[in-house]
């Protein structure tokens, strides 16, 4: 039973840190949308251009982060949760996974897989992208605290 309560809080932290990255990412994309406005000037402009590209790589780096940290997370839960969950929640719960992973690989092609010039071209969608993704991992984190809550209270 320890063992038990031992696995499902560090799933619970796993989200705390999870969402820490999430947050890095939202505090990031706040300078964004004025910076995207001046998208000509920033090419014309190799000081602009440098700094922009800085501000890129951070961004970038959080991505990165966040994807390294989903992937462990995921892998975690991969091997506990299917025994405590059963199969229909379990679906469910991978269903999400799928589809953040699946958001994660739209945006690196974008985010990372691009040169600066394309980048600020199509970074408004970008952003949005990002924006989307951090909410929905957000989400599903919260949903998952729910379900290890209940786990929590169960007598195992």
């Amino acid at each position: 039973m320890l063992e038990g309560l031992k696995t499902i809080e560090s799933l619970t932290n796993e989200h705390f840190g999870l969402r820490g990255h999430m947050e890095i990412i939202r505090e990031l994309l706040k300078e964004w949308d004025k910076l995207l406005e001046s998208r000509d000037s920033i090419l014309g402009n190799q000081e602009s251009l440098r700094a922009v590209t800085a501000k890129r790589r951070s961004l970038q780096q959080a991505i990165g982060y966040l994807e390294d940290g989903l992937k462990f997370h995921h892998l975690h839960e991969y091997n506990i949760l299917p025994s405590l969950v059963g199969d229909l929640l379990w679906k469910a719960i991978t269903r999400e996974h799928d589809e953040m992973m699946d958001r994660l690989d739209k945006i690196d092609s974008l985010l990372i897989n691009t040169g600066i010039e394309v980048f600020l071209e199509k970074g408004k969608e970008v952003i949005q992208l990002i924006n989307d993704l951090v909410t929905f991992c957000s989400f599903h984190s919260v949903r998952e605290d729910g379900i290890l809550y209940f786990l929590r209270e169960a007598p195992l």
